[in-house]
């Protein structure tokens, strides 16, 4: 073995990282804290039978349904790029750009139904009959004739094969999150929270309640979907597919540049990454998003050396579909284009611009039906972007209307790594790996361990394919800065070229020899450590034991979860109220379990009711202003705020505003009922009083 001295003090390097890491975060996790953390969720809780089965009748039939759209989904596609005739080099690769287009057209047509205001069960059912009709016709096109799948083998791949027991254990696990109910902030408040009430009212309805309801979601219509057809079992697999389709991506892309090593190892530094790999089982639309810009990515590599055009409009579509599904993808793609603008740059501006242009055009045409919403309802087609500049109607923040420079401070988020000074932006991937270790940060150790390897790489070179990725990794890395919130989960599609990178630095391990497992072992544990972590994360959070066990009904779940969730005045709402109410929720917005019309008074977005005493002098006046809202029922509760600032109200509550609810609610309002967390729902009387 050459330069032995070289391989030992890289491992010792790498191992005094990793101690480092433990001893700066805190969060080594040892055996018996990782099975201390499986518990029966609420622990006062006894089987029952009867909610077992159902539990898992759900869970089982939820994943039929699921299974059975993305299969629909994926016939579709492959029959889109059969007509297309475009070539895979895999079959992994044919199926992931196939399924990629069937569940970008299948949120297309999920947004045509909202539109039409038809998303009624049966309007479902037979998007679903034409799909398969339109399948039947076309079953010989799923997969090319000659391509192999291009997975691994195991005796080519031995370092990869403990990564790969562990990612499977790791990947089913993440299932069984994804199947308990939604009970994350963000579902419950717009990622599914939205769907539902597009569902209860078969269609698009006006929210300005929300300024999430004006970003663009395809991957929510996706969700729609699924609570339409199967509930939120359904929606939350569709969330830990796209994560699983985004991993694969990373994977069957890369895999004839880097080679299988290179690219399963890039794939499962991704995957073993927890700010990743917790949102496998979280309905949000990030890694989804990713696996859009990835695929479009690809082929935008791909095309590069061949300028072959059928593949540069798959690319541009994939970039579509990506723009349609959250905000943070247009950094990425301005990333893209100017990327694009570089590597084209020796070709002149005019044949430059003919690549350029109708790249761009055809994401745009595909992200248009959300553009084309967002100015019917606000006069601005990226609302809540560029307000400042396009007057958005129908757009509040706390009662009144502010401009989007304010958007950090109105919604709460605080900037995790605030970029000062230049030592701040030198030593920000430092701070990103050994801070902030939560659902929106957590690297873990790995990366850190990257550094002494890199020394391995030193000499190898890479292709002209890999640092055309390096390229765009470095632009996304810029774009990425030049945002005022660095929450490393918007640099999903980031993080995976940078695990490209990783990959490249790990293939360079001699793949024989005595030295081979002292510079592998502290990657696999940190990996194990990663791992763990993602285990703990969602058995402390989640919780999932016992209600999967049928230990836990759905209210006791969500009262184990979230200590101030109105869950009880809820359920009172939906087991006594009729149907076509609607509810004015105020001081909470996780209103998904919620089966009426509703709309959300907060102080992150519009404060109706902060709005409506501030315009009221008498009851009547008062009175009048919910019935033009069509509000019947009032939710109120007490103790989010109380638990998160120690106050009941937001800041813009006034002690004159205060002193004039007094006056006016009991006079408006009847209270029914009285939780035990401060939450209480009243009935708006006939006539004021």
């Amino acid at each position: 073995m050459k330069r032995p001295w070289l391989y030992a003090a890289i491992s010792l390097c790498e191992l005094a990282l990793l101690v480092y890491y433990f001893f700066r975060t805190g969060l080594a996790m040892t055996p018996g804290a990782v099975l201390g953390s499986f518990t029966w969720s609420p622990p006062h809780g006894v089987f029952d039978a009867a909610r077992f089965s159902a539990v898992w009748g759900t869970s089982l039939s939820g994943a039929l349904i699921a299974a059975i759209w993305l299969a629909l989904a994926a016939g579709a596609g492959a029959a889109a790029v059969c007509a297309l005739d475009w070539k895979a080099e895999s079959r992994l690769e044919h199926f992931l750009i196939s399924l990629g287009l069937g569940l970008g057209g299948l949120s297309l047509c999920v947004f045509a139904l909202c539109v039409l205001h038809l998303l009624y069960p049966a309007a479902v059912l037979g998007l679903a009959v034409g799909l398969l009709a339109f399948n039947a016709r076309r079953w010989r096109h799923l997969s090319p004739a000659k391509a192999s799948w291009g997975w691994p083998s195991a005796e080519q791949e031995e370092p990869l094969a403990l990564a790969a027991a562990l990612g499977l254990a790791l990947l089913a696990f993440h299932l069984i999150g994804a199947l308990v109910p939604p009970s994350g902030f963000d579902e419950m408040d717009y990622q599914l929270s939205l769907p539902k009430l597009y569902q209860m009212n078969h269609g698009f309805v006006s929210t300005p309640f929300s300024h999430f309801s004006y970003m663009p979601k395809n991957i929510n219509m996706l969700y729609l979907l699924g609570l339409v057809s199967g509930g939120p079992v359904v929606a939350k697999l569709f969330a830990w597919t796209l994560s699983l389709l985004a991993t694969l991506a990373l994977y069957a892309f890369s895999e004839k540049k880097l080679g299988r090593r290179g690219a399963g190892l890039a794939a499962f530094v991704f995957f073993f990454t927890p700010v990743i790999g917790n949102q496998f089982r979280a309905a949000a639309p990030d890694m989804g998003t990713a696996f859009f810009e990835l695929v479009g990515l690809f082929l935008l590599l791909r095309w590069l050396p061949a300028r072959e055009p059928r593949t540069l409009v798959l690319s541009a579509v994939f970039w579509g579909l990506a723009l349609g599904s959250k905000y943070t993808a247009f950094p990425d793609f301005a990333a893209c284009l100017l990327a694009l603008a570089w590597f084209t740059r020796s070709e002149g501006v005019k044949p430059a611009l003919k690549s350029l242009v109708p790249f761009a055009a055809t994401a745009i045409v595909v992200l248009s039906p959300w553009l084309v919403k967002n100015w019917w309802e606000t006069g601005n087609p990226f609302n809540p972007l560029l307000s400042t500049v396009i007057t958005s109607k129908n757009f509040f923040f706390a009662g009144r209307y502010k401009a989007t420079v304010d958007y950090t401070r109105g919604i709460g988020i605080p900037n995790y790594f605030p970029i000062n000074t230049v030592q701040d932006l030198l030593f920000l991937p430092w701070r990103m790996v050994v801070s902030h270790n939560d659902y929106n940060h957590d690297l873990g150790p790995v990366w850190l361990l990257l550094v002494p390897l890199s020394v391995l790489s030193l000499k190898r070179k890479p292709s002209p394919w890999f640092t055309g990725a390096l390229v765009f990794a470095g632009f996304y890395w810029f774009f990425w800065l030049c945002q005022s919130i660095h929450i490393t989960r918007y640099f999903t599609g980031g993080m995976a070229l940078a695990s490209l990178a990783a990959g490249w630095l790990l293939d360079a391990v001699p793949e024989r020899g005595r030295w081979r497992w002292a510079l592998l072992l502290p990657v696999y544990l940190a990996w194990f450590q990663q791992s763990a972590r993602m285990v703990v994360i969602q058995n402390v959070y989640k919780k999932p034991w016992g209600y999967l066990a049928g230990r836990a009904s759905l209210g006791e779940y969500l009262q184990a979860v979230m200590t101030d969730c109105p869950y009880d005045a809820i359920e009172y709402i939906n087991d006594t109220a009729p149907p076509g109410v609607r509810v004015l929720v105020f001081n909470e917005f996780r209103t998904f379990y919620l089966d009426r019309d509703f709309l959300a008074s907060t102080p992150w977005d519009h404060d109706y009711w902060l709005e409506m005493i501030r315009q009221s002098s008498t009851p009547d006046e008062l009175l009048a202003k919910l019935k033009a809202r069509g509000v019947t029922y009032f939710l109120a509760n007490d103790s989010f705020r109380r638990h998160q600032t120690g106050m009941t109200r937001a800041d813009e509550w006034t002690a004159d505003d205060l002193a004039l609810e007094r006056r006016l609610l009991p006079r408006v309002l009847k209270q029914v009922y009285r939780g035990g967390e401060g939450a209480w729902v009243a009935l708006v009387k006939d006539r004021a009083s």
